[in-house]
Parts: structure tokens; C-alpha cells; sequence
């Protein structure tokens, strides 16, 4: 488990969100977003959060997922099952039945957080 210090962008953040940068940390917003990592807890617009990189965190769904999935990103942070054009990002250690479930996902290690 590898995990990741930045400051939030804009808005408040949400525990257990995708999240990308583009100076500051934002909520990826869908499948095609290469998300720099997932946080660990909420955080205040402008200030410091810690982000989980690779190895096994807790994901926000945004639909049912079957255990076992591959994963990719969704709005609003959210994760959901991996399609054939978006972006792979690990597998789902739990299934979820609705979007909102909090579920345990292996993540990969494959974030650029070079500064």
C-alpha cells in the first residue's frame, strides 16, 4: 500500500473518491481519466489530502459490481466496472450492489506523482 500527500482543489472532497490532478486534486469524472489515486479521508477545499496509490483502499461505486471486476473510473470519483475503452485501474475485492456502496478494491500502482 502506497499512499500519496496533495492539496485539494476547489471543492471539499469525499473519503474513498477517485481523484486526478490538474495543479490540485479533482474528482475524476469518468472512464477515460487516468486518476492519480483515491482518498483515504474527506478533505476542506485548499487543504492537504491523503491519497491511497497501489494496493488494496476502499472505492465509492457507482453502480452494482460484481467481486472480482476489473475497475475503471466513473463520475463524480465513483468507480465502476471496467469497459474495453476506458481506463483499467484494478479489481474489485467486494461486490457492490448500488451506487454509494463503499467497497475494498485492489488498486494499481501505475500513478505518475513525480512532482
Amino acid at each position: 500500500m502506497s499512499t500519496y500527500t496533495e492539496t485539494v482543489g476547489g471543492v471539499d472532497l469525499a473519503r474513498y473518491v477517485l481523484v486526478t490532478t490538474t495543479g490540485a486534486v479533482v474528482v475524476t469524472t469518468g472512464g477515460t481519466d487516468n486518476p492519480l489515486g483515491v482518498t483515504t479521508q474527506s478533505a476542506e477545499s485548499t487543504k492537504l489530502v491523503t491519497l491511497g496509490l497501489g494496493g488494496k483502499f476502499f472505492c465509492t461505486a457507482s453502480a452494482a459490481i460484481a467481486k472480482g471486476a476489473n475497475i475503471m473510473p466513473a463520475a463524480d470519483g465513483k468507480i465502476a466496472t471496467h469497459t474495453a475503452t476506458n481506463v483499467l485501474i484494478g479489481k474489485a475485492l467486494q461486490a457492490a450492489s448500488a451506487d454509494g456502496d463503499i467497497i475494498e478494491c485492489e488498486l494499481r500502482a501505475a500513478f505518475d506523482v513525480s512532482p
